[in-house]
Parts: structure tokens; sequence; C-alpha cells
């Protein structure tokens, strides 16, 4: 089976599981790296080639459900022109820095969304101290983890597991609005095993 049959199938199964397909991550599952999804007369997937180092913290424990759709519904219904012509060329930019392996470069167009973080990020406790928490301890990017509450800080390399620790330490202090954040350091995975 080719990766798009893959993928498309997987989320098949989580739209059945979680009521809609969301292709990005059941890729990023499948293939690893950094999943390109694209929608067109066909699902088609890619995968660019990334070796970092993240912090993830999660505020709320447990995450409330349906948070997906209420994200959704914060969304604007259209935007300008020149708004989605500036996301869209930070979006293609991440994965060219991928390709190329900067990581100051994609941490900066990582942290610029216009259209769906500022809409997002008013309803995660937290988020505007974590960001600066996370920026001023080293953090090479910040931003909302898919429709959030998670929220995720790009260190850099994966071997730099101190200094990522420290972008950490900083994000758990800043979150003072609850008492036990989830928070971990996550690195790339290389993708799921595929047994034939």
């Amino acid at each position: 089976m080719d990766p798009e049959e893959m993928v498309f199938h997987a989320g098949q199964g989580e739209e059945a599981s979680a009521g809609s397909p969301h292709y990005d991550n059941v890729a990023a599952s499948i293939l690893g790296g950094l999943a390109v999804v694209s929608y067109g007369s066909r699902l088609r997937v890619g995968r660019a080639p990334l070796r970092a180092l993240f912090a993830v913290i999660t505020p709320m424990n447990p995450v409330p459900p349906g948070k997906t759709g209420v994200m959704r519904r914060v969304l604007p219904r259209s935007v300008s022109l020149e708004a989605h012509v500036r996301n869209s060329s930070r979006a293609a930019g991440i994965v060219a820095a991928a390709f190329r392996g900067d990581l100051s470069l994609l941490g900066e167009l990582m942290s610029m969304d216009e259209i769906v973080e500022p809409r997002r990020s008013p309803y995660v406790p937290c988020y505007q101290e974590v960001r600066r928490a996370a920026i001023e301890a080293g953090a090479l990017g910040f931003s909302l983890s898919g429709a959030g509450p998670s929220m995720i800080a790009l260190i850099g390399p994966d071997d730099l597991e101190e200094e990522g620790l420290e972008v950490l330490e900083a994000m758990k202090k800043a979150c003072s609005c609850c008492e036990r954040p989830l928070a971990r350091l996550a690195r790339v995975a290389s993708g799921a095993a595929i047994l034939g």
C-alpha cells in the first residue's frame, strides 16, 4: 500500500472513532519527520526530514472533551488575501527550512501564524506567559500544537537535552494556571513500522 493509501485509511479510522479525519495527524504518525498533507483531486502526502527537540506542555489535564470542535468554531470563516498569502508563504518556508535543516528559520516561521493562533490562543490558559517564558529561555520558536491546549517550543537539534530541560522548566513555572501541567521533551519520530 502506498503512503497516500495508508494515510487515507488511517484517516477514515480516525473519523470513525473521533468524528472527523485529521490526515495531518495520521500522516505524521505513519511517515514520521515533518509530514506534509495536501488536498486536491486526491490526498497527497510527503515527508520532510527533521531532527529537532521540542518542549511540549499541556496546561489542562484532562483536556476538555470536544475541544477540537470548539477550537474550529472560533476560526474566521474568511480571511484577507494578504493574510492568506503571508501564512501560505510561511508554511512553505517551514517545509523548506526542514529540508535545509535550518531550525532557526523554522522556529521563526512557526511563531508567526496570523490566522489561526490569534483566534485560538485566548482559549488556552497561560498562553502568553508560557510563550514569553519559552522564548526568554532560549526557544527558537513557539506555537500552539494543533487545536491546543498543548503548546510547543522548538529547542533546536535533537541532542540539546540540557537546553531543552531549561526551556521546559521555564514553561512549567510560567504555567501558573494549573497545578500539574503535562510537560515533556519530544523528538521527531521516524514513523510507524510497517509489518508485511
